[in-house]
């Protein structure tokens, strides 16, 4: 029992740790306060930021991991309104209550049974998982936001095409209003929202230009293609002509990437009927190899 000590006093100061994260996270501020902070956030305004962005701010090596991992980006494209420092505090944070966790429930493991039901240093191993586990979440909400906002751009890509035909709407409001209409809100976070403002920090002049700028930064192909076609419209191609173009050479590249996929799932189905004959010729073959086995040595 005494040798279980440390290890409950090291859980009681990761628990301490993380409750004063949390306290740091912000997550007891006002709900009003909070999104006033957001709204001078996307106006460009700057805000103190908690005491985890500063020394995020002021330490070397944490602003290195910054660069590598390139968090901002990530969070950008994953419409999080998140910034880097509060990402990895509060992961952090993550880590040291699952390590406070694993160590009390082992300590207390010790104490009633007088083994460890787990290594000791298990708590370590699995507080370290949280870091990658957590960037693979967020690359995996980057790419689901950026594929559904193309998904979302390419639909509406005929009903662009009638809505700005005939000195109708402009492309950047006919955009806007049909991404609300969408069943995602991925584009509408990005385009009506303000989203965009996060990672095109460059002013633009023009529809084209801003949608170029956000299909660079976002690394969405169709918002780099959208603006192209409307620059075509500057030289005399109508919009109508000119979206609608575009809309049939998406849709044919969907059709051609489905092809691609049905072939390969026909290979993927052949498989298994191919695993389930190899049983069946090892039976047809088996008495034909004795048998020849057997002449030979006989």
């Amino acid at each position: 029992m005494p040798e279980a000590i440390p290890y409950a006093a090291l859980a009681l100061l990761a628990l301490g740790a993380w409750v004063g994260g949390i306290a740091l996270l912000d997550v007891f501020t006002a709900v009003d306060v909070r999104g006033w902070r957001r709204m001078a956030h996307l106006r460009g305004f700057a805000t103190r930021g908690s005491v985890f962005e500063r020394a995020v701010r002021h330490a070397p090596m944490l602003k290195r991991i910054q660069a590598e991992l390139d968090l901002e980006r990530l969070l950008g494209q994953a419409n999080s309104s998140d910034t880097p420092g509060a990402f990895l505090a509060r992961t952090g944070a993550i880590a040291l209550m699952t390590f406070a966790i694993v160590i009390a429930a082992t300590t207390g493991g010790r104490a009633l049974e007088g083994g460890w039901p787990a290594p000791p240093w298990a708590a370590l191993v699995i507080a370290g998982l949280i870091l990658p586990l957590s960037l693979i979440d967020l690359r995996r909400r980057s790419r689901e936001a950026r594929a559904a906002s193309a998904r979302t751009l390419g639909d509406m890509l005929m009903a662009i095409a009638v809505m700005t035909d005939s000195g109708g709407l402009q492309l950047d409001d006919a955009v806007r209003v049909m991404s609300r209409c969408a069943r995602d809100a991925a584009l509408q976070n990005l385009l009506d929202r303000g989203g965009f403002k996060r990672l095109t920090k460059r002013p633009h002049r023009s529809t084209a230009e801003k949608y170029r700028l956000i299909g660079d930064a976002y690394q969405i192909r169709e918002f780099a293609e959208l603006a192209d076609a409307a620059a075509s419209t500057n030289v005399g191609v109508p919009d109508r002509v000119a979206y609608t173009r575009l809309a049939l050479t998406v849709y044919q590249e969907r059709l051609a990437d489905a092809r691609v996929h049905a072939a390969r799932a026909r290979i993927l189905i052949t498989l298994p009927i191919a695993g389930m004959l190899i049983p069946l010729l090892l039976l047809i073959g088996a008495p034909t190899f004795n048998a020849i086995s057997v002449g030979l040595g006989g």
